[in-house]
């Protein structure tokens, strides 16, 4: 049996289900086994093992996708107030001035009635317990949030991946009379990290901390967001997952001793040291049952024959996402799965193509950085949305640091104890951790130390892999055309695809909560921006920066012609100040209004920072651009500016591509509205952007009759706490075709220069 083949078979079963929908995935079950039944009965054809093995896994796939993201077992406790006592299973982690737990529930109680049950939940809560600590705490039972748009963080996926459905909310909880112990072993591996981390942050402090017990015990969860942020661009934050950093080693240290082990005592060592490290690392069930798995498989593939060490890899794989098939959606797990792939396929091959390094570690060392670097480009666009190219270097540099971290700080810590000094470990120590805490810096400082990527679709991922075999086949010195012929067949593809998108104009409405941030875009010629979300006045989290600005990365809109502030209010111009840090943008245009504003001084400063040129709207204005959008600004007159309402200070912007129009409003009100309406310069559009989160402050319904728009867009957060839209704009807007964003997630309109085409919602 074929493992690759029947591995690959039982992913693809996932991708049926997730692309096709769980129908159309029972209804291809059906046709595969519709087709075996046909060949062997009708047609009386024998089929291989493998091809029976790999359609049985494409199956298996499907049925295991679809269990996998069916209802847990707290669904009929959802958003009630109920008890629950369960066991602390993982360190705490820090989420702002709360702790958050992963509590392994052995018990729920509602309305009197008191179940058993078996479930993980995230626990928040101010005060603050201890790994293994059982407690008892009250709170509503809540879903994980989904991702609010294409490529935003999916909460829901990524918890469920590590066997984790729900979420609650406590501030009363105590500990309980009846602890819960846990026998697996993998919770004394968390055990052990647990202590490893009292010891470390009981020896130093900061950053050195968070990068010693991120290498020795996993947990990244002290690093510094700036310094998390420097790591992930300058290559250096994937030596920081374990699984990845001791699948390398191992590698280059097997490869290293290639004359002098056997290939079967080789591929023993690989089996014994992943599942060594998926018991290490997680004290989940699901790697319990992976390691059985793969070991029952193993076991039966070496009494028949030499086990392929790809099987192994494969094997193992296959093991785990049986366990849990929403592992797919764990960055961790896939990007060490696929450096091992890598590692195991292109390894020899490129080790043989650097013969002219003659120390066999150098050369083994040299030959993983480059196929890691290179072979998981798609992964890091994915992941990351972007390459560092310093990272073929780094990792010469990553490693040897990972090594001494490991060596030197057990006898460095028992010297401080004793000593109180511990005179050139310290040192060592010291330069190790300046490869994390001041390399990265210092990267980030040379041309072209991080190119930001879209994130790539299917096909793009598709052609890649087809690149990638054709290169494999290629140093193989196998015939690679077919290869060829397949990359640049689903390169065409591509290409067609896009191809109807050309001389077509996108309006997205990005889902940014309670909140405006909009992306006018000409594909592959040019886009502007219209306000970019932000946070409330009362909370430090900044939709701007989170959501809005690594949604323009993630589909490659980092050049930006220019940037449009409505007014200085967080939820319009915060995202735009961070887009402004962050990306290229030629040129920020903003009113000229609350001169005493912190927000407006912190768009200059961004601004002369990043060289972006500042254009200040004190009367109507009108800009053009190369892409065809044109802006029509209309500054607030005499009247409107007779308004204590710091929303009447609004641009209105109508932004036009052809014949169709797309009226932005900012958060003018009624009184702005009117004003305009007076002098008869209401502009009309086919799209209007309502004001103010559909507040009833704004968007009469003289006012939209004026503008007499085909489509309406209010963006607004999902049960916020205005009671927004109010009854009187949805009255207004009701021979609209109404669009919220938070209903709808991102919404793009997409429009020629003549007519409106279509309009697509994430949700």
């Amino acid at each position: 049996m074929n493992f690759i083949a029947v591995t690959l078979g039982f992913i693809a079963g996932f991708l049926m289900w997730e692309y096709t929908g769980g129908f159309f995935a029972v209804c291809a079950l059906f046709v595969l086994v519709a087709a075996a039944a046909v060949m062997k009965f009708i047609l009386n054809k024998n089929i291989s093992l493998n091809i029976f093995c790999t359609a049985s896994a494409v199956c298996i796939g499907i049925i295991a996708y679809g269990g996998a993201v069916s209802g847990g077992s707290l669904n009929d406790y959802v958003n009630r107030y109920s008890t629950v006592t369960g066991r602390v299973a993982e360190l705490p982690d820090m989420s702002g001035d709360n702790y958050r737990y992963v509590l392994d529930t052995r018990s729920i109680e509602y309305d009197g009635v008191k179940s058993e049950i078996k479930q993980n939940i995230i626990l928040t809560s101010p005060l603050k317990y201890e790994f293994n600590d059982t407690v008892t705490a009250e709170g509503f039972i809540e879903t994980m949030d989904g991702a609010m748009n294409e490529f935003g963080f999916d909460a829901r996926l990524y918890y469920r991946s590590i066997d984790i459905e729900y979420k609650m909310y406590s501030e009363n909880i105590s500990i309980s009379d009846t602890p819960i112990s846990s026998y697996l072993p993998g919770t004394g591996a968390v055990w052990i990290k647990n202590k490893i981390s009292d010891m470390i942050y009981g020896t130093m402090s900061g950053d050195n901390a968070a990068v010693t017990a991120a290498v020795l015990s996993g947990n990244r969860n002290g690093l510094s967001e700036e310094l998390e942020d420097a790591l992930i661009k300058s290559g250096g934050y994937r030596f920081l997952y374990s699984a990845y950093f001791f699948i390398l080693v191992l590698t280059v240290l097997i490869s290293s001793l290639s004359n002098k082990l056997s290939k079967k005592t080789r591929t023993y060592i690989l089996m014994a040291a992943i599942l060594a490290i998926g018991i290490f690392n997680s004290d989940r069930p699901v790697f319990i049952k992976s390691c059985i798995y793969t070991a029952a498989v193993m076991l039966v593939r070496m009494k028949y024959g030499y086990a392929y060490r790809p099987d192994v890899l494969c094997a193992v794989i296959f093991a785990v996402l049986l366990a849990n098939p929403l592992l797919i959606y764990n960055g961790a797990f896939v990007i060490s799965a696929a450096a091992s792939a890598m590692l195991l396929i292109f390894g020899d091959a490129v080790r043989e193509r650097l013969v002219f390094i003659k120390n066999n570690f150098v050369r083994s060392s040299v030959s993983a950085g480059l196929i890691c670097t290179i072979g998981l480009l798609p992964l890091s666009a994915y992941y990351f949305n972007g390459i560092a190219p310093y990272s073929v270097i780094t990792v010469f540099l990553y490693i040897p640091a990972n090594i001494i971290i490991w060596i030197c700080y057990w006898p460095a810590a028992l010297m401080m104890k004793l000593f109180g000094s511990a005179p050139v470990l310290s040192q060592l120590l010291s330069l190790s951790l300046a490869a994390y805490t001041r390399l990265p810096y210092a990267i980030l400082g040379l041309p072209w130390s991080y190119i930001y990527l879209s994130t790539p679709g299917i096909i793009a991922m598709a052609v890649f892999a087809a690149g990638l075999a054709a290169v494999y086949m290629k140093l193989r010195g196998r015939k690679y055309k077919y290869a060829v012929i397949a990359a640049g067949a689903l390169a065409a593809v591509f290409v067609t695809v896009q191809i109807p998108r050309l001389n077509t104009v996108e309006f997205t409405f990005v889902n940014v909560g309670q909140g405006d941030g909009a992306v006018v875009s000409v594909p592959y010629r040019g886009s502007i921006l219209i306000d970019g979300g932000g946070g409330s006045a009362y909370s430090d989290y900044d939709p701007g920066e989170e959501i809005f600005v690594p949604y323009l990365i993630s589909h490659g809109k980092t050049k930006i012609d220019a940037a449009f502030i409505s007014h200085f209010h967080k939820d319009h111009a915060e995202g735009i100040i961070a887009a402004v840090k962050e990306l290229d943008v030629h040129a920020l245009f903003m009113p000229d209004s609350m001169p005493e504003s912190e927000l407006r001084a912190e768009a200059e400063e961004a601004a002369r920072k990043a060289g972006t040129d500042i254009y200040y709207i004190s009367e109507d204005t009108r800009v053009n651009f190369k892409s065809g959008i044109t802006v029509e600004i209309i500054v607030p007159d005499e009247r409107t500016k007779m308004s204590d309402d710091e929303n009447d200070t609004s641009l209105l912007m109508n932004v036009s591509y052809g014949d169709v129009n797309c009226l932005f409003t900012g958060d003018m009100t009624k009184f702005g509205e009117n004003s305009l309406l007076l002098k008869n310069r209401a502009p009309q559009a086919e799209i209007l952007k309502v004001a103010h989160h559909g507040s009833a402050t704004s968007t009469g319904s003289e006012w939209v009759e004026a503008v007499d728009p085909d489509i309406s867009v209010i963006s607004l957060g999902e049960d916020n706490m205005y009671g927004f839209p109010r009854e009187s704009v949805l009255e207004a807007l009701k021979d609209t075709e109404l669009y919220r964003t938070d209903i709808s997630g991102d919404i793009t309109i997409t429009a020629d220069s003549e007519r409106i085409l279509e309009t697509e919602t994430y949700r």
